[in-house]
């Protein structure tokens, strides 16, 4: 992570884009009669502040935020009334801030939130998302990754402040700060009103859609790395951190051994973190687990053909895909079997507490014998990809105490038996177990993303 790159590329279409913006920019300076009149400058500011609060849904007219401005006395919203008065008292430090701080940024938050927010001038300690309407449109990182993300980005700007033409910096900063919303509230109006890291340039616009055109531009190419990682349980910080540390595409894959958390409650309540996963630059190929629906139990799934196997998906998620159990799929030219699903040894504790549990875990006898008769013909796969291990090479370690084990069912684990004892094979990998080790030629994966071999 020290070499931590915001995920962008510089384009020619980007430098011409730059060129037109300093001509205007250039034109404008020339213009001396701005510099005569600072009554002028000063509406333009009030008029700054204005739309920019109005963003935030304060309700107060130009001529009421000019007459807060002015001292004069108004009627409204205290909550609003103080908005004003701070976002201006924000302008007129401008000249004292370091855009290069994140203490100065965190000190501009404060005078810009004072009175009107409970974490003024911190980092958020909750969580965060942006909804349109009641659909939530991205999740923001977990609050334990803001600071360090922040540190990150600043210490990037800080290594190419002389190097980037500071609009593209800026831009690049923008995007980045609303991805992360490092901020309870405020976080939109602080970028535009703090005027990071240049000060002639107040509005960036399109920064979505620009970003969003880097990240799916080299998709559909040959050129691609594929990784594996165990169970994440709706948690994808560490995915987060790789793919910025690794600069990934959507071209990449990243194979992920079952508990993925995305189809935890088979509902609209996944979405949040499927709009999070979205905006991930990498491709997401999900083994099932059993602490999730299977996907070919929810409507809003289809079918493909993704690396010469079926694979599950929906049309607003094309980044995270579901294999199919008793699939081969071929990647790097290796042929790899996938088996997904497993027995939940807290399943009754769940029941009892109204906890998802999936009667659906496990596979099914026609699956399994389906599977069976695949085995008997093809007899050599390169790679095994399964959720669960074999019963012989249980990790009793990693058992959960207090759980009678004669009440466990290892249906699976003595299917996957058969099936190791019936295959040739390189390299099986598996999750389930929260571990990172390997037995023989059984590899267990938590937390480790490693390139996928």
């Amino acid at each position: 992570m020290n070499d931590y790159i915001p995920p962008f590329e510089i384009t020619n279409t980007m430098f011409g884009l730059v060129a037109s913006i300093m001509k205007k920019i250039g034109k404008l300076d020339n213009y001396k009669d701005l510099n005569k009149m600072p009554i002028l400058r000063r509406n333009n500011r009030i008029r700054s502040i204005h739309s920019s609060l109005a963003i935030e849904d304060n309700s107060l007219s130009f001529k009421e935020v000019k007459d807060i401005i002015d001292g004069k006395l108004v009627i409204g919203n205290q909550k609003e009334i103080q908005e004003v008065k701070n976002a201006y008292k924000a302008y007129e430090m401008l000249k004292e801030i370091n855009p290069y701080s994140m203490d100065d940024l965190k000190k501009i938050h404060g005078v810009m939130t004072f009175l009107t927010v409970q974490e003024s001038g911190e980092f958020r300690k909750g969580d965060e998302g942006v909804f349109d309407d009641d659909k939530c449109i991205h999740v923001c990182p977990k609050p334990e990754m803001v600071t360090i993300l922040m540190e990150k980005l600043f210490s990037w700007m800080k290594k190419n402040k002389n190097t980037l033409h500071p609009l593209i910096l800026s831009s690049v900063f923008h995007y980045e700060f609303v991805f992360i919303h490092p901020f309870s509230d405020e976080n939109e109006l602080l970028v535009k009103n703090k005027d990071i890291p240049f000060k002639y340039l107040q509005i960036i616009s399109s920064l979505y859609n620009a970003k969003t055109f880097l990240m799916y531009n080299n998709v559909g190419g040959d050129d691609y790395m594929i990784y594996i990682t165990g169970d994440k349980h709706a948690n994808f910080s560490e995915a987060f951190y790789f793919c910025y540390a690794n600069k990934t595409t959507l071209n990449d894959i990243l194979i992920v051994l079952g508990d993925a958390g995305i189809n935890y409650y088979a509902n609209q309540n996944d979405y949040m973190l499927k709009n999070s996963l979205l905006q991930y630059p990498i491709t997401f190929f999900c083994i099932h687990g059993n602490h999730e629906e299977r996907p070919e139990n929810i409507k809003t799934y289809k079918t493909k053909t993704f690396h010469k196997g079926t694979v599950y998906y929906e049309k607003d998620y094309p980044n995270i895909l579901f294999a199919k159990d008793g699939e081969i799929y071929e990647f790097n030219g290796k042929k790899v079997l996938v088996i997904g699903g497993a027995y939940s040894v807290d399943k009754y504790f769940r029941l009892e507490r109204g906890y998802n549990w999936y009667e659906s875990e496990q596979p099914n006898e026609k699956t399994k014998e389906k599977i069976l008769r695949l085995v008997d013909k093809i007899k050599k796969v390169d790679i095994i990809l399964t959720h669960t291990c074999p019963y012989k090479y249980l990790p009793r370690e990693m058992f959960i105490t207090g759980i009678d084990q004669s009440t466990v069912d290892n249906s699976t684990e003595e299917f996957l038996d058969k099936i190791e004892e019936k295959l040739t094979y390189h390299t099986w990998y598996c999750g389930h177990y929260h571990t990172d080790k390997k037995i023989e030629k059984i590899r267990f994966m938590f937390h480790d993303i490693d390139e996928f071999k």
